[in-house]
């Protein structure tokens, strides 16, 4: 995600950091990943096959890594 245009600073939460750590090196662009619906994050994880969520609401209030997701 480029950091000009994640002004919600998702890219730094250890839930995509995490995700990022398990996709296959050989996919280089990735879609349909995540989709937004009423304040939470829903993504794809790869390699588990299964959906994490995560709320941005309070995401956002902390200024630490310390919302939980699942």
């Amino acid at each position: 995600m480029s950091a000009s245009l994640d002004y919600l600073s998702l890219n730094k939460h250890k839930l995509f950091e995490n995700l990022r750590e398990t996709l296959p090196k050989d996919i280089i662009k990735t879609q349909n990943v995540l989709v937004v619906k009423d304040g939470v994050v829903y993504i794809w994880n790869f390699q588990d096959s299964c959906i994490l969520t995560l709320n941005i609401k309070e995401s956002r209030c902390r200024e630490d890594n310390a919302v939980p997701h699942q």
